[in-house]
């Protein structure tokens, strides 16, 4: 309750992978994921795990452990810091459903992710947001995959 609105969070997230062993989907179904993944930790995920699944937001295999801060300058601006570690639950054959058998690396750490969100909002018709994900690769990926990735937007919204 200070004049900032500051809060601290903090969450963990378990999505089930696929048994490479059954004919069965056993892993998480998206469909109530929501989009835009800011409350996970930033959008750079829904496009990182796309050759994994093969669908562009289906997001699964994955312990999320990770902790934010929000807090408002001012009456119109919002800003968000989040940090996230994150592992996959499965390590082997990561890539079933593409047909790559394509595997993991040494480990089931996925790395570190890095996120930032400022939001305006001058009034009640017009919103606009600045968002960066980082994300600092673990051995889960593979040698060349395991490169540094971001991911930036502006996003502005004028409802009606």
């Amino acid at each position: 309750n200070d004049d900032k609105s500051s809060q601290l969070f903090g969450g963990y997230e378990y999505l089930s992978g696929d048994d490479p062993g059954s004919s069965d989907d056993e892993r998480f179904d998206p469909l109530w994921s929501g989009y835009p993944q800011s409350q996970r930790g930033g959008d750079l995920q829904v496009y990182m795990w796309t050759p994994e699944y093969g669908n562009i937001a289906e997001i699964g295999n994955l312990h999320r452990l990770g902790g934010g801060y929000s807090f408002k300058p001012s009456d119109t601006w919002t800003m968000v810091t989040q940090y996230n570690a994150l592992w996959a639950d499965e390590d082997q054959n990561a890539f079933t459903n593409t047909g790559t058998g394509f595997t993991s690396g040494d480990s089931k750490f996925r790395g570190h992710l890095v996120s930032w969100v400022a939001t305006y909002q001058c009034c009640k018709k017009f919103k606009a947001h600045f968002m960066v994900d980082y994300l600092f690769p673990g051995d889960f990926y593979p040698n060349p995959g395991g490169k540094d990735a971001y991911f930036t937007r502006v996003n502005l919204e004028w409802t009606f």
